[in-house]
């Protein structure tokens, strides 16, 4: 499948993923915009694994002891593939290399408040931010509908 539009669709995935085109084509899940959080094969195991959810807490060990608390997202619309996310999200910082290799998409159950803000002043991409935990347990304030590998191409035309 192509990775441009047709139509009203588009394949951020190149069509690897059904699944995961799919959800970004809807954008929503039951009327709750859907968000993704990027992050490393630790982190994505350590989430998925043992917490069950994202600590807003942050690692000052790998972010700095000025790091904020909070989890970092971006809307459905920015789908990066690893290579694309370190430039465009991390401004190519060598500590932040392999942070987008996985990723989960997911919704809140509920409303939530979320900061809006662009990830630079010339940047047109937005960062997202939950000053809090994003929880995947069954009483938690999440739903998962994708958790794995980023399956995002390079240069994806819809950012």
């Amino acid at each position: 499948m192509p990775n441009n539009p047709i139509g009203d669709k588009i394949y951020p995935t190149g069509g690897a993923s059904p699944l995961v085109d799919v959800l970004m084509n809807r954008g929503s899940e039951g009327g709750n915009p859907i968000y993704i959080h990027y992050t490393s094969q630790a982190g994505f195991n350590q989430i998925l694994m043992i917490d069950k959810f994202i600590k807003g807490t942050p690692d000052r060990t790998r972010r700095g002891q000025s790091a904020k608390t909070g989890v970092y997202l971006t809307p459905s619309t920015q789908c990066f593939s690893p290579s694309d996310a370190h430039t465009l999200l991390f401004f190519s910082e060598d500590r932040y290399k392999n942070s987008a290799t996985h990723m989960f998409i997911f919704i809140f159950k509920q409303g939530v408040e979320l900061e809006d803000y662009t990830v630079s002043s010339s940047s047109p991409y937005r960062e997202l931010i939950y000053r809090g935990d994003v929880d995947f347990r069954a009483n938690g304030n999440a739903k998962m509908l994708y958790g794995g590998r980023n399956r995002f191409i390079d240069g994806n035309p819809w950012n």
